[in-house]
């Protein structure tokens, strides 16, 4: 009985481990995908580096599969069938996700990750991923092909076994594998105790990679450059709730006697291009009557660095220390002290990023969503709603400041009946669709007529505010939170989130002030800008902008550098005149101009990575 029993499990043993071996090779294929956008520059290190690990990342993923899932499995179900439908299951859900992951990377250049998974499980309404019925047709599809796949081979392997048939390669196809392996490792090693870019800028090409450093050990041998390493230490940024300083003095604020009103209104994905007579005409004729600023640029590519950026002055790095410590922006707390009322409309959910934690924290009857099931119906209700409070439910004794954040342009969305003025446009969005060689102009014309609707609602709140007098005391502020790539600079970039090219951090700027003469300014500015230059000019605040933000006055022409750091949810760019320098959260950069392509003999502006790196770090206790 025991010996039948081990006899069985060895056979389970074996057929698992050349399953397994036989996914790592379909999972090693998927993944040439994420080759598609990486340049080598040509460097022999870099192509070698890349081809041992990936097959030392397929041979560790396959060994601790068949250890610590199949071996474990196979002791514990005594039936055959069984253990195999679930091997089935298992690695066809891991190459799904695998395929979806090679989708994500192409279009944004980093993997599905919690932070990712986190929205995904809480987009229940789906107002942040949305995807066309053809989308989930070709994603069936596919996922009935690999289970088809995996069945196939799964028998094949178990008949084999059941021959008792073995594999002559099986012996040098071990010490090659190990081989390579350790060669890998090692040489990443050596690259990340000496700094070595050639090899540790790609250490982030594969999902689930965590090549091996151990710098104490070289530097113990005498195999190290501490100065090199030291350098590439010093970018990586790690703030914590634990060390937060914000803000660095108490601040100081005198409130007037008939205070202005302010009224923000932020739309997502509008790129600074799109605020045109054609694209968005009711904000361009209100534009034409305020001061725009042609150069102004998000704190991020991202819609929570963004927002962050917004009311907070500060870079997206300082998320994770405010949401821990549940600590607003200074401009909220200062608001709420000199008793404005809030009127916060927002499409998008606020508390997916939460939103409702960090900008929003202090508003205890803060409104989480509009409803709607359409993001353009969305859009509509927080427009009539935002008319309705407004009109009945606001204080007219108190000031007000008013958020409005529409989610049209995001979504691709606008009503079926809606007179589309861009044409052709396309008719459902499908991701899967997309590369390099994709037309762009359909999915650009839809984002244009998603704009297009949007810029009529917002037309809509702005006649409103006029037809009730409130322009006249009202400052009135139309912006967007980050921009929108469709491939615009044929590196294989969709969306936002991807990179730091001004089509993706660039937005529109648009600013009405009562009693101030109406400027087009040229000099750039960003949305680390906004917060102080409403507390220091509405709410009085005499404090020196350096206690709260990295920004400055909006209209303030002097005394600011000539680079602006800007920063996604782990890296983050520096962008100069010349050049974009994007460093990732290990401190590996890489230098791109502004198109997007790699400037291979540029040296990093250690001057300036260090002066941004202050901003970075000034928030936070030693």
């Amino acid at each position: 009985m025991i010996h039948k029993y081990f006899s069985s499990v060895h056979l389970r043993c074996r057929w698992a481990f050349w399953f397994v071996v036989c996914n790592t090779i379909i999972g090693a294929i998927i993944s040439l995908r994420f080759l598609g956008p990486i340049d080598f520059n040509g460097n022999i290190a870099s192509y070698a580096y890349v081809a041992s690990y990936w097959v030392a990342h397929f041979t560790a993923l396959a060994l601790g599969a068949w250890l610590l899932i199949f071996v474990p499995l196979n002791f514990i179900s005594p039936w055959n069938r069984l253990v195999r439908g679930i091997g089935i299951l298992l690695l066809t859900l891991g190459q799904i996700l695998l395929l979806i992951d090679t989708f994500v990377f192409l279009n944004y250049r980093f993997h599905i990750n919690r932070f990712i998974l986190d929205l995904i499980v809480n987009d229940t309404e789906g107002q942040i991923f949305s995807f066309s019925n053809m989308f989930w047709i070709m994603a069936i599809a596919c996922a009935f092909v690999l289970l088809t796949v995996e069945i196939v081979i799964s028998e094949w392997l178990w008949r084999r076994i059941l021959q008792k048939k073995r594999v002559r390669c099986f012996g040098p196809g071990v010490v090659f594998c190990i081989l390579l392996t350790v060669s890998a490792h090692a040489s990443h090693v050596w690259a990340d105790a000496n700094s070595f870019h050639p090899i540790t800028n790609y250490n982030k090409i594969l999902p689930l990679s965590h090549p091996t450093t151990s710098y104490k050990l070289m530097k113990k041998y005498g195999w190290a450059d501490p100065e090199a390493y030291a350098k590439k230490d010093s970018l990586k940024v790690k703030n914590s709730a634990a060390n937060l300083n914000y803000p660095l003095a108490p601040v100081q604020c005198r409130p007037t006697e008939r205070p202005l009103n302010v009224l923000l209104v932020v739309i997502d994905s509008w790129r600074a291009d799109m605020l045109s007579s054609q694209v968005s005409p009711n904000i361009y004729d209100f534009a034409g009557k305020s001061s725009r600023y042609e150069s102004h640029f998000s704190g991020s590519n991202s819609t929570r660095a963004g927002i962050f950026s917004l009311f907070y002055g500060l870079p997206g790095h300082y998320w994770k220390a405010m949401k821990d410590s549940q600590t607003p922006p200074v401009l909220v707390r200062e608001l709420l002290r000199q008793d404005y009322q809030f009127g916060v409309f927002a499409a998008a959910r606020l508390d997916n990023p939460r939103f409702n934690q960090t900008v929003f924290q202090p508003l205890r009857e803060l409104r989480l969503n509009t409803p709607g099931k359409k993001t353009y119906e969305r859009d509509a209700n927080l427009t009539g709603d935002w008319k309705r409070w407004f009109e009945g439910e606001r204080d007219e004794s108190k000031p007000f400041f008013g958020f409005l954040f529409y989610d049209s342009p995001h979504g691709f969305s606008f009503p079926p009946d809606y007179k589309k003025p861009f044409e052709p446009s396309w008719e459902n969005v499908n991701q899967m669709l997309l590369n390099d060689d994709f037309d762009a102009t359909p999915f650009l014309n839809r984002y244009k007529n998603a704009v297009h609707y949007t810029d009529s609602l917002v037309g809509e709140v702005l006649a409103h505010l006029e037809a009730q007098g409130h322009l006249e005391d009202t400052v009135v502020i139309v912006t967007g939170d980050h921009g929108e790539e469709f491939n615009d600079n044929g590196k294989g970039f969709w969306g936002h989130n991807g990179n730091f090219s001004p089509v993706q951090v660039q937005v529109p700027m648009v600013v009405h002030w009562p009693g101030r003469a109406v400027q087009s300014y040229a000099h750039i500015t960003s949305h680390y800008d906004v917060a102080p230059t409403l507390l220091s000019n509405v709410l009085k605040c005499s404090n020196p902008i350096d206690d709260y933000s990295v920004g400055a006055d909006l209209v303030n022409q002097k005394e600011r550098q000539d680079w602006l750091l800007v920063a996604s949810y782990s890296s983050y760019a520096i962008l100069e005149k010349d050049r974009i320098t994007e460093i990732d959260p290990l401190g590996n950069y890489t230098i791109y101009d502004y198109s997007y392509r790699q400037m291979n003999k540029a040296k990093l502006n250690y001057d300036v990575v260090l002066a941004a790196m202050k901003g970075l770090k000034r928030f936070t206790t030693k």
